[in-house]
């Protein structure tokens, strides 16, 4: 018997009809795609900014919550000597710190006393007052204010000394219910641009305040004390930017900014910036250009893995029929 081979008859019509439904899903799966790696992008965008905020505060917050402390532990006997080492490291160090302001305090209830500020028998008096800064020279610049110890022209210093004064002129006053939350709100002082610290006294000493205020004839003693204040300058903070490829430009602009003009395109976000640096935030831009070249460099090894699917070299001959069919 002689051997047949099948014979096929190609459809130009379904062919055709396949080659567009082909060409569809292609079409479509770019687009799905496009839209895919552009939300990507924009939530890449929003959310990368935490860590950039926090590499960048990462100086600002070792100099707020390790370097200030550190005047407690003179226990109130810094004097300008000191003061003057302890500045120059700190200005040096960090440069979002434009000032540093020292008086060196005393708290008592002798009458002899110049006392500017007074509740009951206790109050306050500031023997000396200096200021240190760098000049353009890099220089440190030591300056004494003629303040006279007049309390009312230091504003920082009257703040910190009444909120002292309502704290102690509780009659229930529980010194060993006191938290490290009250001494911060007592010590501290954080206002946009300054950072205020008189060193935190031992519980002996608040012991006494209170009995100054509320006993007229406590023992006459007095009690010294260091106060700074720290000017801050937020535009000095330096900006690491850990994704350049996202963020095509950052840079801490005022919280309100008179430029009302929008940028035409791109993508924006802003952090506001805590504390003392709350006149300020951190802002992070991009230009459509900037977004345009991201968006290629993810999209390409897309589209190509989508052409090469698409023309993946495939045998579309049937494979041959077995024996059995051959035989008739």
């Amino acid at each position: 018997m002689s051997k047949q081979k099948p014979k096929y008859r190609k459809n130009l019509g379904l062919l055709l009809a396949f080659f567009v439904f082909v060409t569809l899903l292609f079409i479509i799966s770019v687009g799905f795609a496009h839209v895919v790696l552009t939300n990507f992008v924009e939530t890449e965008f929003n959310n990368r900014k935490t860590e950039i905020f926090d590499n960048s505060l990462r100086d600002f917050n070792e100099f707020f919550q390790e370097r200030i402390p550190e005047v407690a532990f003179y226990q109130g006997y810094m004097d300008s000597v000191q003061a003057q080492g302890f500045a120059d490291n700190v200005l040096r160090k960090y440069p979002f710190v434009q000032k540093v302001e020292f008086s060196d305090v005393i708290l008592s209830n002798i009458d002899s006393l110049k006392k500017h500020m007074r509740i009951g028998q206790f109050g306050a008096y500031s023997k000396n007052t200096f200021e240190f800064y760098l000049d353009n020279e890099y220089r440190l610049i030591k300056r004494r204010k003629a303040n006279e110890g007049n309390l009312s022209s230091n504003e920082e210093l009257n703040t910190v000394f009444l909120k002292l004064c309502t704290f102690l002129g509780r009659n229930n006053l529980d010194t060993s219910a006191i938290k490290n939350t009250d001494l911060f709100k007592l010590f501290y002082n954080i206002q946009p641009g300054k950072i205020s610290y008189l060193n935190i006294p031992r519980v002996s000493d608040v012991i006494s305040f209170h009995s100054m205020i509320l006993d007229a004839n406590f023992k006459q003693t007095f009690f010294e004390h260091d106060f700074f204040v720290f000017h801050i300058q937020p535009t000095r903070i330096r900006i690491k930017n850990l994704y350049p490829d996202y963020y095509e430009n950052i840079s801490i602009q005022p919280l309100v900014n008179v430029d009302l003009s929008d940028n035409e395109g791109g993508m924006k976000t802003e952090v506001a910036l805590p504390g003392a640096l709350s006149d300020y935030k951190l802002s992070f831009e991009s230009s459509n250009a900037h977004i345009e070249r991201i968006l290629n460099r993810f999209f390409f090894p897309v589209l190509v893995f989508l052409l090469d699917y698409l023309f993946y070299p495939v045998d579309y001959r049937l494979p041959d029929l077995p024996e059995c069919f051959d035989k008739q």
